[in-house]
């Protein structure tokens, strides 16, 4: 976690962990436009974070108070 002017930011894996999903699931939101990722160029190296209140927010508008950990991002085929 990193605090800028006072928001919260976490890496991509920092975040899967607080939504209960995984790395390619926040990876998937970010591809989705529903989350816009910050950058930072350190030692050379781009970092990407995740502003903690828009992962939040989006988290309680797709799961709600009923959340249950599984993304519903996922897509399963029922078996014919």
């Amino acid at each position: 976690m990193r605090l800028v002017d006072g928001e919260e930011y976490l890496t991509r894996h920092e975040a899967a962990e607080r939504a209960g999903v995984s790395f390619g699931g926040v990876t998937a939101w970010i591809d989705q436009g529903l989350l816009e990722p910050a950058t930072a160029l350190q030692g050379g190296e781009t970092h990407v974070y995740i502003k903690a209140s828009h992962l939040d927010a989006l988290v309680e508008r797709l799961w709600g108070e009923t959340r249950t950990g599984i993304d519903p991002t996922l897509v399963w085929a029922e078996e014919q």
